[in-house]
C-alpha cells in the first residue's frame, strides 16, 4: 500500500477530511477493472484505525460518495492495532499518545474529538457497526508505553477503548510497538500473520458460500413477500394465541397447517405469521407458491430458497452441504430434488438449527414435484414436521397425522375480518359518490350475508361495481344482487359478459396474461401486440416495421375496459396480473369435458407456439441486427447490460430468455415454431448472438460469439428444432448466423472463431439424436476444437462427474456414434487414399509403358541408320 500523508497536517484537518482522503488516496491506485477488484484488508495503528472507520462509514453511508462504494466492497478485514475506539483515557496521556504516533502522522489537531468517551468516537462507532459487517480484529498493547526512558503510568489505549465490544487479542508489547517486528519470526509478527490468512481464508469460504446461493438458484423470497398484499389491522391477530401454542410445545408436537379454500386470505395471512415469527425473534425461512413465475413453483425451487435462507444465516453450516455444490458445479448441473432434498435435511438435523420454514400455497406447487415433496413429508422417518407451517388449500395426499390444523373455512375470526374489509372497501367506495347512507347500508349488509371467508369475492364484486358509480341506487344495487356468490360462479358470469363486448380483443389478450412464463409489463405486452400485429398484417401487406405505428394506443385503458375487475395492473411496477391465483387455475382447468373458462382460449399447445413465434420474430427485427453486442461482465455490469437492452426493446429480455420454453410447450416440431426459427436463422448473425446474449444473461453464463442456429437450438433445450434445421439443409459445422443454408455453399467443415461445432456443441451437451442428425448430413467427427480436441474428447472431458441415470445412458450412445462415425471417417479416408495410390500406380505404370516403347523406336531408328 502507497505511504499516505493525509496526517501530516492533521492540525488543520477533522477526522472526516482524513477519511475523505484516505478514499481518495486508495482510489487512485485502483484505476483499472482488474485493480478495482483487488480485495482489500486494512491495517489501521493508533489513530489510524479511527480514520480507517470513518472513510468506511463515508463511502457505505454518504450518498454523495457513491464512487467509493467499490473501496467498500472490496474490503474484506480490517486489522485494529491500539485503535483508540472510546478515545484516551486521559488529555495527558492522550498528549503523549500523539507523541508515540506522531511517526504515523499524528498530531495534536485532532486530540479535541479524541477524548476519554468522546461523543464523536461513539456516534463514529456506532455508525461503523450499522454499516460495516465483514471480519475485523482489534490488537492491544501489554505493558505501558516508555518514553524518555520513563514509564507512562497508564496504558496509552487500554483493552476496553481498544477492543471496544469487538474481538481482541493481546500482544506482547507497548503502545508504539505495535506495529513494529525484529523479524519474520517476532511472536507478536506471527500472531498478525496468522489474523490476516484468517481472514484471507474466510473471505475465500464466503465467496465459496455466494457461489454456492448462486448456482442454488433460488428464488427472490422477499420479493415474493412484499407482492402479498398488507394485512388490514386486525384482520390476522387471532391468528396469534395459535402460533404462541405452536412455539411453546417444541419439536415433538407435530407441525402446523392451515388449510382454506379459494380466496380465504391464506397468503396475507401467511404475510401475517412470517412478520409475527419474526417479531418474536424466532428465526424465519419461507416460500411462497404463489409467485405466478412458472419455473419458480416447484418443490426443487421451495427447497433451494429455503436453503439459501438457512446459509444466510448459519453460514457455519455450508460445510455440511459443500460436495454437493463442488459436485454440482464441477458438472454444471443444476440440483435434483432429491439432492435438494437431502442437503436441506442434512441442515435441518443440525442440532444448532432452530428455524421454522413457512410454505404458502402448498396446493400452487408444480403438480409432479408436489406429489414429490408431499412423499417426503409423509415419510416415517421425517422427524422434523415440526419445523413447517404450511398454509394450503386442503390436500388430501397431506400426511395429517403429524400436522395440528387450523380450517379457514370453518373459523368464526375469518368472518369477523372479512367484515373489517367491508366496512373498508365500502366505505372507499362511496367516498366520492353521491348515494345515500341507506345506499351505502343495504351494499353493506348483502356483501357481510354472503361473503362468508372470502376476501377475494368481497374485493372483486367492488372492483366490478366501480362501472356503477354513477348509476342510479337503484341499477346499482340491482346489479350487485345479481352476482354470483361462489367465486367460480361469478368468474363465470363477469366473463360471459365481456366476452359479449370484447370477445377478440379478450381472446387475443388473455394467453398473453394466462401463459406468460412471468407477470409481463404493460411496456412489454405493448411491443408483443405490436409484433403480433405486424406478423399478421404487416407480412401480407408489405408494411414496415414501425413500433410505434403497431403499438396499442392505450393498452391500460383497453385491459382495464375489457377485463373489468378479473385483471388487475400493479401500481408500481405495471404487471399485468389476474385477480388472483384462483382465476388462473379455474382457467387452466384440465378436466375433460373443459369448462367454459377454460374454453375461452384456444389449446395451450397452440396458444404457447403463438407466443413463441412472436418472441422469434421479434428478435429478428432488423433494429436488434445492428445493435452491438456487448460482453459480459460480473453482476453489476450485466444489470447496466440488462437495463441498456430494456431501453433498445422492452420485451426483448422475454422474448429472448423465454421463448425456447414457450417452444417446448408448443412441441419441439411444432411447425409454427420451426417456421419463425428458420426465419430468425435467415437473419444477419448479430440478431443470432444478440438472442444468445440476452437468454444467457437470467442463467448467469458466458456466450459464445458465432454461434450457428443449429447450437443455439441445441443450447436451450430444443434439440429436435436443431435436428428439424440439420435436416433442413442448415450448415452443421458454420458457427456465424448468416448464410446458414447449404444452398449457399457454404463450407461444411469450417471452423467458427473458437472451432467449436455443432458436433462438438452436441456432443457436450449430451444430444444423441442431434449428434446423430449432424452425422447423417456427414459432419467431422474427427475436427477440432481451438483446444486441439475432438467431440469425442470434449464429451470426456465433460462426463468424469456424471456417469449414473439417463446422463450415463445418453453419454454411451454419443461414444459409440461417434466411434462408429470415426472408424466410418477412416475407412473413407483409407479408401480415398487407396483409390489415390491406384490411380497413381496406374498412372506411373501408364508413362512407365510409354517410356519403353518411345525408347525402343529410338534406339531401333538409330541401329537402322
Amino acid at each position: 500500500m502507497p505511504e499516505f500523508y493525509y496526517l501530516l497536517d492533521a492540525p488543520v484537518k477533522s477526522i472526516a477530511e482524513c477519511g475523505e482522503e484516505l478514499l481518495r488516496e486508495v482510489e487512485h491506485f485502483r484505476q483499472t477493472a482488474h485493480e478495482k477488484k483487488r480485495p482489500i484488508i486494512f491495517i489501521g495503528h493508533s489513530f489510524g484505525g479511527i480514520i480507517i472507520k470513518k472513510a468506511i462509514v463515508i463511502a457505505l453511508s454518504r450518498p454523495n460518495y457513491k464512487s467509493y462504494l467499490p473501496i467498500a466492497a472490496a474490503t474484506k478485514g480490517i486489522v485494529f492495532l491500539g485503535t483508540p475506539h472510546d478515545g484516551s483515557p486521559s488529555s495527558y496521556v492522550g498528549q503523549l499518545l500523539v507523541r508515540c504516533g506522531f511517526y504515523m502522522g499524528s498530531s495534536s489537531g485532532i486530540m479535541d474529538s479524541l477524548g476519554h468517551h468522546s461523543d464523536e468516537l461513539r456516534d463514529l462507532h456506532s455508525e461503523f457497526g450499522m454499516v460495516y459487517d465483514k471480519e475485523k480484529i482489534c490488537f492491544y498493547e501489554a505493558y505501558p508505553t516508555r518514553m524518555f526512558g520513563l514509564p507512562i503510568p497508564l496504558l496509552v489505549v487500554p483493552k476496553d477503548s481498544a477492543t471496544f465490544g469487538m474481538h481482541g487479542e493481546i500482544l506482547t508489547t507497548d503502545h508504539s510497538g505495535l506495529n513494529k517486528y525484529s523479524d519474520a519470526t517476532d511472536t507478536n509478527y506471527l500472531t498478525i500473520v496468522r489474523a490476516l490468512r484468517g481472514m484471507i481464508e474466510k473471505d475465500k469460504a464466503a465467496a465459496d458460500i455466494e457461489d454456492c446461493l448462486a448456482h442454488l438458484k433460488p428464488a427472490d423470497y422477499k420479493a415474493m413477500l412484499t407482492k402479498v398484499r398488507e394485512p388490514l389491522e386486525n384482520t390476522c391477530n387471532w391468528i396469534e394465541p395459535e402460533l404462541d401454542q405452536f412455539l411453546r410445545q417444541g419439536t415433538p408436537s407435530g407441525g402446523l397447517i392451515i388449510s382454506g379454500g379459494p380466496g380465504t386470505g391464506k397468503s396475507v395471512l401467511a404475510r401475517f405469521v412470517i412478520e409475527y415469527l419474526r417479531k418474536k425473534k424466532v428465526s424465519v425461512s419461507y416460500f411462497l407458491f404463489k409467485d405466478e413465475v412458472q419455473q419458480k413453483t416447484t418443490a426443487q425451487a421451495a427447497l433451494a430458497t429455503l436453503i439459501v435462507q438457512i446459509l444466510r444465516e448459519n453460514t457455519d453450516l455450508y460445510p455440511l452441504i459443500r460436495e454437493f455444490h463442488l459436485e454440482r458445479r464441477a458438472i454444471n448441473q443444476d440440483w435434483t430434488l432429491e439432492l435438494l432434498w437431502q442437503a436441506f435435511a442434512i441442515l435441518i438435523s443440525h442440532r444448532s438449527l432452530s428455524t421454522i420454514f413457512v410454505l404458502d400455497a402448498l396446493d400452487e406447487c408444480e403438480g409432479s414435484s408436489q406429489i414429490k415433496l408431499l412423499e417426503k413429508f409423509s415419510e416415517r422417518d421425517n422427524h422434523f414436521a415440526s419445523h413447517f407451517i404450511t398454509i394450503t388449500r386442503p390436500l388430501d395426499q397431506f400426511p395429517m397425522h403429524i400436522y395440528r390444523q387450523i380450517d379457514l373455512n370453518n373459523r368464526d375470526e375469518v368472518c369477523n375480518s372479512v367484515k373489517i374489509l367491508i366496512n373498508t372497501e365500502v366505505e372507499a367506495y362511496f367516498q366520492s359518490t353521491t348515494f345515500t347512507q341507506s345506499t351505502r347500508d343495504a351494499v353493506r349488509a348483502h356483501l357481510c350475508e354472503h361473503a362468508g371467508t372470502m376476501f377475494v369475492w368481497v374485493v372483486l364484486v367492488i372492483k366490478h361495481l366501480n362501472r356503477f358509480k354513477r348509476s342510479s341506487p337503484v341499477k346499482l344495487l340491482t346489479e350487485l344482487r345479481s352476482l354470483p356468490v361462489k367465486l367460480l360462479e361469478i368468474y363465470e358470469e363477469l366473463f360471459t359478459r365481456y366476452l359479449q363486448d370484447y370477445g377478440p380483443s379478450i381472446k387475443k389478450m388473455l394467453p398473453w396474461i394466462l401463459y406468460a412464463r412471468r407477470p409481463l409489463k404493460v411496456s412489454e405486452v405493448e411491443e408483443a401486440f405490436a409484433v403480433q400485429d405486424f406478423k399478421d398484417r404487416g407480412e401480407t401487406e408489405e408494411e414496415v416495421w414501425d413500433a410505434e405505428k403497431w403499438k396499442p394506443s392505450d393498452l391500460k385503458g383497453e385491459l382495464k375496459e375489457r377485463f373489468g375487475a378479473l385483471v388487475i395492473i400493479t401500481d408500481h411496477t405495471s404487471e399485468i396480473r389476474l385477480i388472483h391465483q384462483s382465476l388462473r387455475g379455474a382457467l387452466l382447468d384440465p378436466r375433460d369435458p373443459p369448462t367454459k373458462l377454460a374454453q375461452i382460449c384456444k389449446p395451450p399447445n397452440e396458444e404457447h407456439a403463438e407466443i413463441a413465434s412472436v418472441c422469434l420474430e421479434y428478435l429478428a427485427l432488423p433494429q436488434f441486427g445492428s445493435l452491438k453486442s456487448l460482453d459480459i461482465g460480473p453482476s453489476g455490469f450485466q444489470y447496466q447490460t440488462r437495463t441498456g437492452f430494456r431501453k433498445q426493446g422492452p420485451f426483448l429480455e422475454y422474448a429472448a430468455q423465454n421463448w425456447p420454453y414457450h417452444a417446448r410447450q408448443a412441441g419441439s416440431d411444432n411447425p409454427v415454431v420451426l417456421r419463425h426459427f428458420k426465419h430468425l436463422s435467415t437473419c444477419p448473425g448479430e440478431n443470432i448472438d444478440l438472442a444468445k446474449q440476452v437468454w444467457s444473461l437470467s442463467r448467469n453464463v458466458r456466450f459464445s460469439l458465432g454461434d450457428s442456429p443449429v447450437m443455439l437450438a441445441s443450447s436451450v433445450g430444443l434439440e429436435q428444432l436443431s435436428i428439424a434445421l440439420v435436416n433442413d439443409g442448415a450448415d452443421i459445422n458454420q458457427l456465424t448466423g448468416d448464410k446458414i443454408l447449404l444452398d449457399r455453399q457454404i463450407p461444411v467443415n469450417d471452423a467458427g472463431i473458437y472451432g467449436f461445432t455443432p458436433l462438438h456443441h452436441a456432443a457436450s451437451q449430451k444430444h444423441p439424436d442431434v449428434v446423430q442428425a449432424l452425422l447423417d448430413a456427414n459432419a467431422d467427427p474427427t475436427i477440432k476444437d481451438a483446444k486441439g480436441h475432438t467431440p469425442l474428447e470434449v464429451l470426456s472431458s465433460r462426463s468424469f462427474f456424471a456417469r449414473t441415470g439417463s446422463s450415463h445412458t445418453n453419454e454411451s450412445q454419443i461414444v459409440q456414434l461417434l466411434d462408429q462415425a470415426i472408424e466410418k471417417w477412416k475407412e473413407t479416408q483409407r479408401a480415398t487414399a487407396l483409390e489415390g495410390e491406384e490411380k497413381a500406380v496406374k498412372s506411373d505404370g501408364s508413362i512407365l509403358e510409354n517410356s519403353t516403347d518411345d525408347t525402343h523406336t529410338r534406339g531401333g531408328a538409330g541401329q537402322e541408320g
